[in-house]
């Protein structure tokens, strides 16, 4: 069982391109429908609570050419980056543990499909540093649709 979740374009930093080209002029049309498991949420979710700092993994799934689609199935926590400061407002994913689990996505019968992270300290709106890194994810999966899922529960 999953529902289907409407989303919105975010533009480049640069604001003349879109992250997902496709025919269509620029925000005319949704490019593609995104269908998550309940079990999405709960796990980004509880993965995001076990941390004071940003927290960050990969979206296990696949991609319904036909029917213009991505279906989320999992979430599949990574390693982040190790930092000076207390991580609260950045996170990068280890290379290494990316690695590791795009093996195990792939031992699943699934796709990358995206990725996820939080943000502890303020409203889980994409900042300019999640808007770079979700084109240089869609660049890196050589996948146009590529879905970023940001979890938020903390308001100072």
């Amino acid at each position: 069982m999953c529902c289907a979740l409407s989303h919105n374009q975010v533009p480049t930093p640069d604001l003349t391109q879109r992250l997902n080209a496709s025919e269509e002029p620029p925000g005319s049309v949704q490019p593609f429908a995104v269908h998550v498991h309940p079990d999405v949420a709960f796990v980004c979710d509880f993965h995001a609570h076990l941390a004071d700092s940003e927290i960050i993994g990969l979206l296990g799934g696949y991609w319904d050419r036909d029917n213009r689609t991505i279906f989320i199935q999992a979430p599949f926590p990574c390693r982040s980056t190790e930092r000076a400061d207390d991580g609260a407002t950045d996170v990068e994913m280890d290379p290494a543990s990316e690695i590791a689990i795009r093996d195990i996505i792939a031992g699943h019968g699934m796709q990358v499909v995206g990725w996820y992270h939080s943000h502890p300290k303020f409203q889980p709106d994409p900042s300019v540093t999640d808007i770079v890194n979700q084109k240089n994810y869609q660049v890196g999966l050589g996948a146009r649709n590529c879905v970023l899922l940001e979890c938020g529960f903390f308001f100072y």
